[in-house]
């Protein structure tokens, strides 16, 4: 079932390690999902300036504020590999780097977005309170949908298949389904594709079975998405960056409605809907393990200090 909810795209990507975001509802190419809050692709980035529809973000410091929708209060974070074929640093060392994310100073940061708050407008909060978080495994599916060129509904669908016969947990308001493929596959996000366009995003599925199925969506990073998505030194990092932007956006904006603008049910979000990653795409961190592991994460917006949250951070 085609989700009730529309997706919020968050396209990660940096040029000449500048953050830029711009305000459209469609350009000559192709019509895009959200009017806002996007960080294109390189090559996608000189098209929109050739067109004069870029406008600078990076250092707005507008601030989030909240809309009044839930949030994700103890995130429970599978990775979800799409068949046997995924990258093999992927399928090795991701679970690592979430399962250090989840549990590290760099999440406890996000406690200033609890919900115990009145929205702008007077009303009520959801009352929740964001804590860390866990891995809660990694997964690898056997798609029914094997074609290489899949739109987002696709994607919903085929992870709720799976939950269905079971290669996948049923869901609950906390579990996040991140979700990584293989290279040479195409992503369609409502004619916006993966490489060309966005490097990532997150969205939600609405099922009449299980809910809000929550995923972020992960195209391989070498390729056509080599240069252009992330500013670390290897792929491995690019996708490491690209997964902690999405990982904290999706736990303070799950349900986001692009159609409406950020209102409820979007949670925490600027006037012109950029997340708490969009702020600061094209800032880097580090999160160093207590065992020496270092890994390369993207900064996340402070409202409190009203900048870029710079790090280092720690995980146990």
């Amino acid at each position: 079932m085609k989700s009730t909810i529309a997706w919020r795209l968050t396209v990660i990507a940096t040029f000449l390690g500048t953050s830029l975001a711009a305000s459209l509802g469609q350009t000559s190419q192709s019509a895009l999902a959200a009017p806002y809050g996007i960080v294109y692709t390189r090559d996608y980035l000189k098209q929109l300036n050739q067109e004069k529809l870029l406008i600078d973000v990076g250092k707005s410091k507008k601030g989030l504020e909240y809309h009044g929708g839930p949030v994700i209060a103890q995130a429970k974070v599978y990775a979800v590999m799409w068949g046997g074929t995924v990258d093999s640093q992927i399928q090795t060392g991701i679970g690592g780097m979430l399962t250090a994310t989840l549990n590290s100073s760099y999440f406890d940061m996000l406690k200033e977005y609890d919900t115990t708050i009145n929205t702008a407008d007077g009303r009520n909060g959801t009352q929740q309170h964001i804590a860390r978080g866990q891995f809660a495994g990694q997964i690898t599916i056997q798609p029914a949908n094997a074609k290489l060129s899949i739109t987002d509904d696709e994607i919903g669908a085929e992870l709720e298949h799976q939950v269905q016969i079971g290669a996948l947990p049923a869901p609950d308001a906390n579990t996040v389904f991140m979700t990584y493929f293989p290279a040479g596959m195409t992503i369609d996000l409502g004619g916006s594709l993966s490489c060309q366009v966005f490097c990532g995003y997150h969205h939600n599925y609405k099922s009449a079975a299980y809910g809000m199925i929550l995923y972020g969506v992960h195209p391989d990073l070498g390729g056509n998405c080599a240069f252009g998505c992330g500013v670390g030194n290897n792929k491995f990092e690019n996708q490491t960056s690209v997964t902690s932007h999405e990982l904290v956006e999706v736990v303070t904006d799950p349900a986001v409605d692009q159609n409406t603008g950020p209102t409820y049910p979007s949670a925490w979000s600027t006037t012109i809907g950029e997340e708490i990653g969009d702020l600061c795409a094209s800032e880097n961190t580090t999160l160093t393990v207590s065992d020496g592991t270092t890994y390369l994460l993207q900064q996340a917006w402070d409202n409190a200090s009203e900048q870029c949250a710079a790090g280092p951070f720690q995980s146990p």
